[in-house]
């Protein structure tokens, strides 16, 4: 069901039909003539298996040393290289038992990750989109009455910050 045969010239080629899954392909060699006694067989077992892709197409990550983030590889043949392009930009980990890619990233900028199946004869990789970004300042939009250029203190995370109310925007003191 999984794949069809065409005869050509003595050969058969088998192609897959878009599915996947397992098959057993046997061959049985059997003599025209009394060559030998008995016939000869042979079988091979096939995994039939999509291209690996990312569970994602893309990330963004704050450049933090306490952050990671996992990207699992799906489909494919479970045997990955997996290659970071710009190796300052990020740290990444592979797990081979879980197909996971852990990334920590180390200075901003924009990378790829690339996956590349050992076990395919497909030329292109899988393909993530890596961006590592520094935050700096925040701008927080609100609707409330406040008088501009007032002092105020702000609460975050159970402490009081001070910040400046400035043309209807907080400004906050990093």
């Amino acid at each position: 069901d999984l794949i069809s045969c065409l005869c050509v010239a003595g050969r058969q080629v088998l192609r897959a039909h878009d599915l996947t899954g397992t098959v057993t392909i046997t061959v049985a060699l059997t003599p025209a003539q009394d060559s030998w006694a008995t016939p000869l067989t042979a079988s091979v077992h096939l995994r039939l298996v999509e291209d690996v892709l990312w569970d994602k197409r893309a990330i963004t990550l704050y450049n933090h040393p306490d952050i990671t983030e996992n990207l699992t590889l799906v489909q494919g043949s479970g045997h990955f290289l997996v290659r970071l392009q710009d190796r300052e930009l990020a740290n990444i980990t592979y797990l081979e038992n879980s197909n996971v890619g852990q990334v920590s990233p180390l200075r901003p900028g924009l990378s790829s990750i690339l996956a590349y199946d050992l076990c395919l004869t497909s030329a292109d990789p899988a393909v993530i989109s890596i961006s590592v970004s520094d935050i700096t300042d925040f701008q927080i939009d609100f609707v409330d009455i406040v008088s501009v250029l007032s002092f105020c203190w702000m609460k975050e995370s159970c402490s009081l910050q001070p910040c400046w109310i400035i043309r209807h925007h907080i400004w906050y003191m990093l």
